[in-house]
Parts: structure tokens; C-alpha cells; sequence
């Protein structure tokens, strides 16, 4: 991973895999189109960073990149 692609990783809940990798420039303050992408795996597999293979083309479009993730079967209740 080019160090210019890594998120910016932030807690949306108290589980430590309650976290958004948000992929966007950080130099800018203007308002960009984000895509919220949630990676598959039936809730039993999967990781926030499946998703950054897409970071470079969202950015190249002018947009942010979301890729949250969350707590996987079973400990999901």
C-alpha cells in the first residue's frame, strides 16, 4: 500500500472492530461524493481493508472512499 492510500481509521462503536477507513485527500475541505462500500462474507468473514483496491479509482473520480467494518458472526448479536 503507498503510504498517500492509507485511511484515515475512525471508531464508530465501542467494539474494536466498529471502524470506518475512510480513503480521501486530506489536503482538501470541500465536499466530494462518497461511496460507503461494506465488504461481503456473509457476516462471518471479511475486512475493512478488502475494499481499499478501489481507493485510487473513487479518489481519481473525485470522490471519498468508505469501508466500514463490524463485528462477525458469531459474537454478533
Amino acid at each position: 500500500v503507498i503510504q498517500e492510500w492509507r485511511p484515515q481509521r475512525l471508531a464508530y462503536g465501542p467494539d474494536p472492530s466498529n471502524v470506518l477507513d475512510i480513503f480521501s485527500e486530506t489536503s482538501t475541505q470541500t465536499l466530494r461524493p462518497a461511496l460507503i462500500f461494506f465488504h461481503g462474507g456473509a457476516w462471518m468473514a471479511g475486512y475493512p481493508w478488502w475494499s481499499s483496491y478501489m481507493a485510487p479509482g473513487v479518489r481519481q473520480a473525485g470522490g471519498v472512499l468508505v469501508a466500514p467494518t463490524y463485528r462477525l458472526a458469531p459474537e454478533q448479536k
